[in-house]
């Protein structure tokens, strides 16, 4: 098994089977999605070259226990990863709203 595998291995364990996958061979990019979110919050770019593997997680919408497990597993093993911390859009949305409203109710 090469590196990758295990790693593929450790993420299926730990999230579940992976929701989509795409790419051929030795380049393949797998994604999960959070039970209760219809988005995607984990990717990993398998590569052959382990040093070209790369995890990101969507820090609002991961799970918090599986966040925490993939982080520690990624540091123990020295697997490149990367915290993608950007609002998901729906919250944007509610942002943009509340601020129209509190605009609509200030006295002028």
């Amino acid at each position: 098994m090469t590196d990758s595998d295990w790693t593929l291995s450790f993420l299926s364990s730990v999230c579940g089977t992976f929701t989509t996958l795409s790419g051929e061979h030795p380049t393949r990019f797998y994604a999960w999605a959070a039970e209760d979110v219809a988005e995607y919050w984990l990717f990993f770019r398998e590569a052959s070259d382990s040093a070209r593997c790369q995890i990101t997680i969507n820090s609002f919408r991961a799970p918090e226990p599986q966040f925490y497990s993939i982080i520690g597993y990624c540091v123990y093993h020295d697997i490149k990863f990367e915290i993608d911390e950007s609002l998901p859009e729906n919250v944007l949305d509610l942002e943009e709203e509340s601020d129209v409203q509190e605009n609509n109710t200030r006295p002028h």
